[in-house]
């Protein structure tokens, strides 16, 4: 993307009820947490070395749906039944977790988030792009102003 580009994006884009935003791009690692004081539960599948994680029964039927334990009938059981049977071959605890962000990269424009996420999702397990502001840090507003006007180019 060519400067000007960054700039007029930079002056179009939803600035999210901020001054001088930043967009950062955050891969949430889930880390255990004490019963009750999480930000979220979770499955974990304690059954092998390569655990599985899910958010709901619904994402665990689903990740499991192509076993070969799995019911050749599960069209007809409702979705309680279906967990109960993943349970019957699956060690399914439910965990309490917290969410560390853990930083990756920082953008200027949302758009340029977006992209990059698109292009590189793979490398992440939970990723948030987050609006931050730049306030009282003259060095960026400096770069971001000089790329609104057009100064750099």
């Amino acid at each position: 993307m060519e400067l000007n580009e960054i700039g007029e994006e930079i002056k179009t884009q939803d600035n999210m009820a901020t001054e001088n935003p930043i967009f950062i791009l955050f891969d949430q690692i889930r880390y255990p947490a004490k019963d009750g004081y999480g930000d979220e539960c979770v499955y974990v599948d304690q059954s092998s070395d390569a655990y599985e994680i899910e958010n709901t029964k619904e994402a665990l039927v689903e990740f499991y749906k192509d076993d070969s334990w799995f019911p050749e009938t599960a069209e007809k059981l409702t979705k309680e039944e279906l967990f109960e049977e993943i349970k019957k071959h699956r060690d399914i605890e439910l965990f309490d977790v917290y969410l560390r962000k853990e930083f990756k990269q920082a953008f200027f424009t949302k758009k340029s988030a977006e992209q990059y996420l698109k292009s590189n999702r793979h490398h992440f397990k939970n990723p948030l792009i987050w609006c931050d502001t730049l306030w009282r840090n003259y060095e960026m507003q400096s770069v971001r102003n000089a790329l609104i006007k057009g100064d750099l180019t």
